[in-house]
């Protein structure tokens, strides 16, 4: 048997103490509802239940902290869960809720985030899908939302857009020179050779 050996309001959380020196983060709600309080006794079995229902009160904190500063995809937050040592089970339950909530939406972080890099600094296709293959999104999600984005998207004015962005450091070079760097930096953003060609042609006349 353990004891509770200390009980420390913190908000709405409560951090107990047993005595054999181990923490859990608990609601103050959980503690008065199983009537936790200092010198009880608990069982193994009893401190199993008390740290399942810690586990997911601090997976469920960490997860709303992290999706509070920017989004993620559900397997990125799934393994910053796994990285802070949480077990799959308890990562299950907390992703699903979160994914209940419309929190976690793969399809929705896909489109938002394709959105932002045709904004930005734009490129093809195979250089967005491959981008949101790294950040964890499912292979079907990536290629379908990217073909859904580029549905009314002119190759030949992304690459217009990004070397028109780089020309100051292209035009420092001699023509040929010019050319061969910006069609390896258009091929990089997986922009075909007949758009960069094309963009590069257009640019350097008008220049």
């Amino acid at each position: 048997m353990l004891m509770i050996k200390s009980i420390s309001p913190k908000g709405r959380l409560a951090l107990i103490t047993l005595s054999d020196d181990s923490e859990f983060m608990l609601l103050r709600s959980t503690v008065d509802h199983d009537r936790l309080r200092v010198g009880r006794e608990i069982s193994y079995e009893q401190m199993g239940l008390i740290k399942a229902k810690s586990d997911f009160i601090r997976a469920d904190h960490y997860l709303g902290y992290i999706l509070g500063n920017r989004s993620y995809s559900i397997g990125q937050v799934s393994q910053k869960l796994s990285q802070k040592g949480f077990d799959e089970a308890i990562i299950r339950q907390v992703v699903k809720l979160y994914i209940e909530r419309g929190y976690l939406d793969d399809t929705k972080f896909a489109r938002e985030l394709v959105s932002s890099i045709l904004r930005r600094k734009p490129a093809g296709r195979g250089y967005i899908i491959t981008l949101l293959r790294s950040k964890m999104v499912p292979n079907a999600i990536a290629r379908t939302v990217v073909e859904e984005s580029f549905q009314d998207v002119d190759e030949f004015s992304l690459a217009f857009r990004l070397l028109e962005s780089r020309w100051s450091y292209l035009s420092k070079f001699d023509l040929e020179t010019a050319r061969r760097k910006a069609y390896n930096y258009l091929s990089r953003r997986s922009i075909s050779y007949n758009a960069a060609r094309q963009a590069f042609e257009k640019i350097s006349q008008e220049e």
